[in-house]
């Protein structure tokens, strides 16, 4: 059992650290918080959406999963939403990581 507390402090930290990011510095890479699959995933759901370039752009978007509405007069999303968002995203890179190991 101890090793569930332990991956559940893993994910609650990167959660408060996305964040915590996102509020800091709008110029930062996205890089730093998502690999190249989890990008892909984010740009290729929101297509109609421009093209993402900054890391709050990511984070916005992965917020709207978990319900952030981000309306102007909204604050930052919180770590509940980001939290919504990481559970959507972890979903849909599994099954993108399923289908690309089709037929190998």
């Amino acid at each position: 059992m101890q090793w569930i507390r332990s991956i559940t402090c893993i994910l609650a930290w990167r959660i408060h650290w996305l964040t915590m990011l996102n509020r800091e510095d709008k110029r930062l890479s996205p890089n730093l918080a998502f690999d190249d699959i989890e990008r892909k995933i984010l740009i290729q759901y929101f297509q109609k959406i421009v093209v993402p370039s900054t890391l709050p752009d990511y984070i916005d978007r992965l917020a709207r999963w978990g319900g952030y509405l981000a309306r102007a007069s909204d604050p930052p999303p919180g770590n509940t939403v980001i939290w919504r968002g990481m559970n959507k995203l972890y979903e849909l890179r599994a099954g993108f990581e399923l289908a690309l190991d089709v037929g190998n």
